[in-house]
């Protein structure tokens, strides 16, 4: 059978008739050839990247091929850096307000003029600070958040050209910084295939907005979009893989390396070498002596988070409004400053260069209670490490016994921070075990009936004596690295006679048999739950945290001894008085505490009708014992061990430097270490001229003479040096 042409034509149009309906059918419409295509500005025009000559990429890539990259280097200019370190020009902010005035728009970000004139407009909407004293107070602490913000800003955008480019999304296609969405629900796109719709969201950070994220699966739903894809340059927080995976988005994370090539020291400066006299007020910073200056990520980030709640919140929304994007990064008041450890250190003994992390819990009620006082905890943790590390062992002692107010600490430790977070905590621990005596509570009611009374009904137990001391450190040493991967205290409780008893109060007697019955008691029912507290409960965080730091000074004493290294100066030197408690506290003030407020006071009344013939019986416990630091016994983790259970600890630590990074579900680490030189760009070759012939020289020719270089000529090359950004 025989087709005319017209019949042929006809055909051909009812089957392309019926191919296209099949494809709306069943193809979403942002994918189908019936929806008009995106139109914007090409990723490669964005970046100032070249147009690909080969076959360009229509495809979205996978997790898969993202992780086949491996780490990728991420250098970036932070334009902010050269005011890292930059001090009000007056006390009086009137006179700063007369000579930057506040229109900062059209002037250069890291100059003067453009930061003075920004916080003068920045403080016109803050009349809360209304005194010269509160303006000035708040401004470092707001300069950094300056520096951090365009840092944020310009590592984001280096990650955004980075991924451009490594995936080959610079053909025709790929559009970047599309706006999608009806005005007030619309979302600036990272990166979108104009066709297909697939978007990719880049985020420098390990974080996500919820009200982002939101707008993303509504331009989704509604097929404006396709697909999204989120890629993150850190490994992304549980709560952003959890959100991720409730809109049913991808996640695909980039490993890369963050460098800032025109990096300042976070404390320039530092202290000569051997002058350790002077030491706290020209070190550079947390942990590090190094006369070069730190990078301190967890020192600038410290100054972020105010000293109270109200000071935190300002800070919390200070990205906004200086104009921070949302590039995923953490703010300062994502972590709970005050479960601040040292959980990391590394010394060179040889360059003297020093690098170290901080473990922090992370904060999950960020939004509504931003976390406070990072730097007065930093401070702490610091000023301890070099007090263990100035003084010696056994020094490390408190004491809190009625019958000695003349031995409550040792003379050369009194006037130390240190001294005082341990006192309170002897304190509160002796607290803990007179709370948990009392029969209201669980735990003191199976103590209370776990008890042996004597033949008249009256209980009687042996004045004991309960002090906290270090229990071996689990950790991982490697050469010049330190990993402090726990560092419990345990509670020590023994029998112990004393003179200064309460006005009124004499001591019980029982047989041998129940005074060492109910000894047992104490130990099998308190003591466990008190070093419970002491290890995990937030009012004992300051202990934890200086004897973190106690740890790593025993390390470090123990190596000075076969290579002396950065702390030598300061290692046995006797003196802490340049690292002091700072307020008019006094030791002896713990004691006073104590003997007023509980040695001489009734805590709880116990009632027993069976006891006393059914009177009620008035119990006063007795309240004295310890802490005992003088000694830092380490336990070394197996290498097997270590790298299954911490296999990505040494990538996080080194990537703390750099930013606040997660580690595990629920900890975070931020870290700093010893400036590096900046990395000088590298000079645009000058074209090489054609060589003029040279003449072959006669001998009544005078030798040419060799040409004396003029300040035109372009310096020599210096190799780029690795840095450490902070």
């Amino acid at each position: 059978m025989s087709v005319t042409t017209d019949a042929r034509k006809r055909l051909q149009a009812v089957l392309l008739a019926f191919a296209l309906i099949f494809t709306l059918v069943t193809v979403p419409q942002a994918e189908s050839a019936s929806a008009a295509d995106l139109s914007g500005k090409l990723c490669r025009d964005v970046f100032k990247l070249p147009k690909p000559t080969g076959t360009q990429r229509t495809t979205m890539p996978d997790a898969a091929e993202i992780a086949a990259l491996g780490e990728l280097p991420l250098d970036y200019v932070n334009p902010a850096e050269p005011v890292r370190n930059t001090k009000l020009p007056s006390t009086d902010p009137d006179d700063v307000r007369a000579e930057y005035g506040t229109k900062y728009r059209g002037k250069g970000v890291g100059t003067k003029k453009h930061l003075f004139a920004r916080w003068n407009a920045w403080l016109d909407g803050h009349s809360e600070l209304d005194t010269k004293e509160k303006i000035n107070a708040a401004f470092d602490g707001w300069r950094n958040s300056y520096v951090t913000v365009h840092d944020n800003n310009a590592r984001g955008h280096a990650l955004h050209k980075l991924i451009v480019e490594k995936l080959g999304l610079t053909g025709d296609d790929w559009l970047c910084e599309k706006t999608l969405g009806p005005k007030g629900q619309s979302v600036r796109v990272d990166i979108v295939h104009k066709k297909t719709r697939f978007a990719i969201e880049v985020k420098a950070g390990s974080g996500h907005t919820r009200e982002q994220l939101a707008k993303y699966k509504v331009l989704v739903d509604n097929k404006t979009l396709s697909r999204t894809t989120y890629v993150h340059g850190q490994a992304p927080d549980k709560p952003t893989r959890e959100a991720l995976k409730n809109a049913n988005m991808n996640s695909a994370p980039i490993k890369v390396k963050p460098r800032i090539t025109n990096i300042q020291p976070t404390n320039p400066g530092g202290c000569p070498t051997g002058k350790m006299q002077a030491l706290a007020r020209c070190a550079p910073g947390p942990i590090d002596p190094s006369s070069k200056g730190q990078n301190s990520k967890v020192q600038d980030l410290a100054k972020q988070t105010g000293r109270n709640p109200a000071e935190a919140r300002r800070f919390q929304n200070l990205p906004r409004e200086l104009g921070a994007r949302d590039w995923g990064f953490r703010r300062p008041g994502g972590i709970d400053w005050s479960s601040l450890e040292l959980s990391y250190l590394e010394v060179d003994p040889g360059t003297g260069d020093v690098g170290y992390s901080f473990q922090a819990d992370d904060n999950p009620d960020e939004a509504a209670n931003p976390s406070f006082g990072g730097e007065k905890t930093l401070n702490l943790s610091s000023d301890a490490f070099y007090t263990w590390l100035a003084l010696p062992d056994e020094v490390f002692w408190v004491n809190l016994n009625p019958d000695h107010p003349d031995q409550v600490t040792d003379p050369l430790f009194a006037d130390t921070k240190a001294a005082r977070v341990l006192l309170e905590a002897d304190l509160e621990m002796k607290r803990d075990f007179t709370r948990l005596t009392n029969p209201e509570t669980e735990v003191g009611a199976a103590y209370w009936d776990s008890l042996r009374t004597n033949p008249d009904g009256s209980v009687c137990w042996p004045s004991t004596r309960q002090w906290i001391y270090a229990a071996p450190a689990k950790v991982r040493q490697e050469g010049d690295r330190l990993y402090i991967l726990d560092a419990p205290m345990s509670v020590g409780k023994e029998r112990m006679e004393f003179t200064n008893y309460p006005d009124g109060q004499e001591p019980c007697t029982a047989s041998d048999e129940i005074m060492d019955h109910n000894f047992r008691m104490a130990q099998e029912h308190l003591a466990p739950v008190v070093e419970q507290l002491i290890n995990t409960d937030p009012k004992y965080a300051d202990l934890r945290s200086v004897y973190r730091a106690r740890v790593a000074a025993a390390w470090v004493k123990q190596r000075n001894e076969a290579t002396p290294g950065p702390y030598d100066a300061i290692i046995d030197s006797g003196d802490a008085s340049v690292w002091p408690e700072g307020t008019d506290w006094e030791a002896k003030d713990v004691w006073d505490d104590m003997m007023e407020n509980d040695w001489t006071r009734v805590q709880f009344e116990v009632t027993r009708e069976e006891i006393v013939n059914g009177e009620p019986w008035t119990w006063t416990y007795p309240i004295y014992g310890g802490v005992e630091l003088d000694k830092s016994p380490r336990k070394q983790t197996p290498t097997e061990e270590f790298r299954r259970d911490h296999a990505e600890l040494p990538r996080a630590v080194q990537e703390s430097r750099v930013d606040i990074v997660g580690y595990g579900d629920e900890d975070a680490l931020v870290g700093g270490g010893t400036a590096q030189e900046p990395i000088e760009p590298t000079p645009t070759p000058t074209p090489t001229p054609t060589p003029t012939p040279t003449p072959t020289p006669t001998p009544d020719d005078p030798p040419a003479p060799t040409p004396t270089p003029t300040p035109d000529d372009p310096p020599a090359r210096k190799e780029p040096q690795l840095v450490a950004t902070g």
